[in-house]
């Protein structure tokens, strides 16, 4: 089963859009809770659909083959799985961004910590349960931290692209019920500070890069200083209330045709999602590593870079803001990532690439590549549909052609898994 037909299958059983009547009658409603069950994080509460449009609703668990996916995988929360990974892995390397030229590392163990600093913080700071976590800038620790802890604190982590409008921020602010707003930057600052008297249930802004402009803007220090004041028990009363089938996560579009529709995902979307994907493409657990360039706000990112990441114990190097512009390659040779995602455009570049190698070819040159080309299609292909690969023209192909295309490509060997993904493996290690 692909990544992208689990997301479809997690979906489809959470249709999660919260319309303004949908709001208004969950701020009415009450949600009956099955008290004779453990406390949360990782209970299931009852229901009877496969869909909720309630911020605060609960879905069943979708049967398949006469059983619950918990038949494989048992419903896990969040929580459960990141500290299932610090347990063990708790001194791998977690995240990684350069800044100043020198490169900041967080453990497991420390991504942990700084998840229950902010989710606290979050929770003194008025986030409400089933209320968004607003998160408005380019991929950084702190998005990563800041989408976990809206979680784990009772909130609906949200993303918005740095691109959205003013016009577009305050939608989706407003639509989410967004009670905290965390930004990146100036610029992304002064664009909720044009809105901001349009926003009636934010209470506060926090900005993670550089030193905020306003007084009443908090640093991300600030909010790390702030968890550090607060008791534990804050955050765990929060997780005892929390059931595996309720909402978590709102995803919206890019808004480019009219408002931005959003989506809610549960956290069993998430950690099935995670825990199928690991399986069904074979990532090895506590030895994989990614570069992270894909907005964030998007859900494939939000999956494969944060979540997925997370349960495998993977490393997440942070790109830069020109990634897309050209700097990508240069993060791809020094960090050497185990697991590649990309959008066409990425694709297409490194087409371009290898047409460029192909070009100062003979004619008859040209044709043993065509020929080691189709094979390599034929191989990705069979892998993609789980049939029998690795022929003996791939083979042939791959160590005496396909090697000089991977050099040109910044010798790295990549091994198409599927259309989003490319497993890289360093030359000479195969």
């Amino acid at each position: 089963m692909s990544l992208r037909h689990s997301l479809r299958r997690m979906s489809i059983q959470r249709v999660v859009l919260p319309c303004t009547k949908c709001i208004q009658q969950f701020h009415t409603s009450t949600i009956i809770r099955d008290r004779t069950r453990t406390l949360g994080p990782d209970q299931v509460f009852p229901a009877t659909s496969i869909w909720t449009t309630l911020p605060d609703g609960t879905v069943k668990i979708r049967e398949q083959n006469g059983a619950t996916s918990g038949s494989e995988f048992e419903p896990m929360s969040v929580w459960t799985m990141m500290n299932n990974t610090v347990k063990r892995v708790p001194h791998r390397v977690g995240l990684a961004v350069k800044r100043d030229g020198k490169w900041i590392k967080w453990t497991y163990t420390q991504y942990l910590q700084d998840v229950k600093r902010v989710a606290k913080a979050f929770i003194h700071l008025g986030l409400e349960r089933h209320h968004a976590v607003n998160i408005l800038g380019f991929n950084a620790p702190e998005w990563h931290i800041s989408n976990v802890a809206s979680i784990v604190a009772g909130g609906l982590a949200t993303g918005i692209y740095t691109t959205n409008s003013a016009e577009c921020v305050r939608y989706i602010s407003n639509h989410s019920r967004g009670n905290i707003m965390v930004l990146e930057d100036q610029l992304q600052l002064e664009k909720v500070n044009s809105i901001k008297q349009e926003l009636p249930k934010l209470k506060q802004i926090i900005q993670y890069t550089g030193k905020p402009s306003s007084s009443d803007v908090l640093s991300w220090q600030d909010v790390l200083n702030i968890g550090d004041g607060l008791p534990d028990h804050i955050l765990q009363e929060r997780l005892e209330l929390q059931g595996v089938n309720q909402p978590c996560m709102l995803v919206y579009t890019s808004g480019t045709t009219g408002n931005p529709k959003g989506v809610m995902m549960s956290q069993e979307n998430i950690t099935f999602t995670v825990r199928a994907s690991n399986k069904r493409y074979g990532w090895a657990f506590d030895t994989e590593s990614g570069v992270s360039y894909l907005p964030l706000s998007h859900v494939a990112a939000t999956i494969t870079d944060i979540y997925l990441a997370l349960y495998g114990g993977g490393t997440v190097w942070f790109a830069d803001k020109t990634a897309l512009q050209g700097s990508l390659v240069d993060y791809l040779k020094e960090c050497r990532p185990s697991i590649f995602i990309g959008v066409p455009r990425v694709w297409e570049k490194m087409e371009e690439r290898i047409k460029e190698f192909g070009a100062k070819r003979p004619a008859a040159a040209k044709k043993i590549i065509n020929w080691a080309k189709n094979a390599a299609l034929e191989h990705h292909m069979a892998r993609m549909y789980g049939k029998p690969d690795n022929s003996l023209s791939y083979r042939i192909a791959s160590k005496y052609m396909l090697k000089q295309v991977h050099k040109s490509l910044g010798n790295l060997y990549f091994s198409i898994l599927k259309t989003w993904y490319l497993r890289v493996i360093p030359q000479g290690t195969t």
